[in-house]
């Protein structure tokens, strides 16, 4: 199995996880509130408090959990309107369209895969030679090949669900992966050092992709190498949380002075 399947896959059993933990929680909130208003009425504040710090703890990560689930709808909708908008762009700057290539009027230079379509600017023909533009080529095949752009959206909404910091260093991880995957594809077609010249190139103009040209040094580094980049144990972190907490909530009853029971 490839790296950029297996960290895909990783996001999805994330999110089979984190629902399931989520959906008991939700489950045991009337129970926790019936608790807290037997209890609270007969015990001393601080007695409450004590007996009661697992049934507050649940609570508490329910809200939290919620808040994130919400962060993650918020997601999704911005990802389709995003899809919706550069869609519409693509279609009023459109100049030519051949097969599965889309040339839009732009002097900048830009090579993206969108949808089931490769979308390159005016500007990008001009300013590449042959040889280049045939290495950009094959790369984007590659990621429709991968459907690199499709699991992109659907990993970025999933890691919504994590604090933001901990999302973009997954994110980029990710499609640095997929980069490398994308350039091996290109590799098939064309030689390496055609593809390192196409990659320099284009960080010569300075460019900023919408896909993965952001790491042309990275990409540089592992093709040069031969290499795939090592990835971090911090994937595993998030999952190794929520299987703990799905743990406590199966050996979890009510309050610790076992008033309910």
């Amino acid at each position: 199995m490839k790296k950029s399947d297996a960290l895909f896959l990783l996001t999805g059993f994330f999110l089979f996880v984190y629902l399931f933990v989520y959906l008991k929680l939700f489950a045991d909130v009337p129970v926790w509130i019936n608790d807290l208003k037997s209890c609270f009425s007969v015990m001393h504040i601080d007695y409450f408090l004590l007996n009661h710090a697992n049934v507050l703890f649940y609570l508490f990560l329910f809200c939290v959990m919620t808040v994130y689930l919400v962060r993650m709808t918020f997601t999704a909708f911005k990802n389709i309107n995003h899809f919706y908008t550069v869609k519409r762009s693509i279609d009023s700057l459109s100049v030519m369209r051949y097969k599965n290539i889309i040339v839009i009027d732009s002097e900048d230079i830009l090579s993206f895969n969108f949808s089931k379509s490769i979308v390159l600017s005016t500007g990008f023909l001009k300013k590449l030679g042959k040889n280049e533009k045939r290495a950009v080529y094959h790369h984007e095949q590659g990621h429709l090949k991968h459907l690199d752009a499709f699991r992109y959206l659907i990993a970025d909404t999933i890691l919504s669900l994590l604090p933001e910091k901990l999302k973009n260093r997954l994110l980029k991880e990710l499609v640095i992966v997929s980069e490398i995957y994308a350039d091996r594809y290109a590799l098939k077609k064309v030689s390496k050092k055609t593809l390192l010249e196409a990659i320099l190139k284009i960080k010569e103009f300075n460019l900023l992709q919408p896909s993965g040209y952001n790491f042309s040094e990275s990409r540089f580094h592992f093709i040069s190498e031969d290499r795939f980049p090592p990835l971090t144990k911090i994937w595993i972190i998030p999952l190794l949380i929520l299987q703990l907490t799905a743990v406590l909530l199966y050996l979890y009853k009510t309050c610790f002075c076992g008033v309910m029971g």
